[in-house]
């Protein structure tokens, strides 16, 4: 498992109070079009949690599937909300590639989703029917294989395919896929979307104000891509990015 740390309560205002997780930064793929430029992640309070992803002196450090299965069942037990799904947002900051590559991380991937179902097993046997369903998004390469497995585990964790064009959207929604839409103008790139026969729609959290503990459109398998006007202290660097992208 590639190394992260968990945040079983948070005071981000956009998420709202959710699991979290911030994963080393070597699981981004190599790459990714922000990775050197734009990325949102590398704000100053962002960052400043990120960079401790990969220090085992945190007593937040997660560096194996015992010790995140551990960590989300302490979670469960400790959240005292009505809610009976408990969102987990997997990866504030990082990313799910083999180290060094593009590569989707099926087997770290596979291991995230067993703590999770560790964890739900056993508040089940413990007569809780609270359980854990966790969301993540990944700009890196998928195979057929992976593919297959994002859909068979998606009730568990559901991974969105991170693009920045309009034809990147429609190949991943071919694949049958949940897709998300970095975009300049969303309004423009909606309506481009309709056009191809993809509903889609802009982040709540930048339209309405609402926090992903209560939206959980991306935690959701669905027809509509999730679009996100481009935002953080670097978005002028990532719009030209995106810009050069689609040119």
């Amino acid at each position: 498992m590639i190394n992260m740390i968990l945040l079983p309560e948070s005071q981000n205002t956009k998420t709202g109070n959710i699991i979290q997780s911030y994963s080393s930064s070597s699981s981004c793929p190599v790459s990714c079009p922000f990775k050197e430029s734009g990325c949102y992640a590398k704000n100053t309070h962002t960052a400043k949690v990120w960079e401790r992803a990969d220090d085992e002196s945190d007593k937040r450090f997660i560096g194996c599937q015992d010790d995140l299965a551990d960590a989300l069942t302490g979670a469960l037990w400790m959240d005292k909300g009505d809610r009976k799904e408990i969102l987990f947002r997997h990866n504030i900051a990082g990313d799910m590639a083999v180290v060094g590559t593009d590569k989707f991380d099926l087997a770290n991937y596979l291991s995230i989703v067993s703590a999770i179902m560790t964890a739900n097993y056993r508040l089940k046997v413990a007569g809780s029917s609270k359980h854990i369903k966790a969301f993540t998004y990944t700009h890196c390469d998928y195979s057929i294989s992976d593919r297959d497995t994002m859909q068979l585990m998606k009730y568990y964790m559901l991974v969105n395919i991170s693009c920045e064009t309009v034809d990147e959207v429609a190949t991943t929604k071919e694949y049958g896929l949940n897709a998300v839409l970095t975009s300049i103008n969303p309004e423009e790139d909606i309506a481009a979307l309709k056009a191809k026969g993809i509903p889609a729609v802009q982040c709540p959290a930048q339209t309405k104000g609402l926090t992903c503990k209560e939206c959980r459109i991306c935690s959701r398998d669905r027809e509509s891509v999730v679009l996100f006007e481009v935002h953080g202290q670097s978005k002028g660097k990532a719009r030209r990015v995106i810009q050069i992208k689609r040119a």
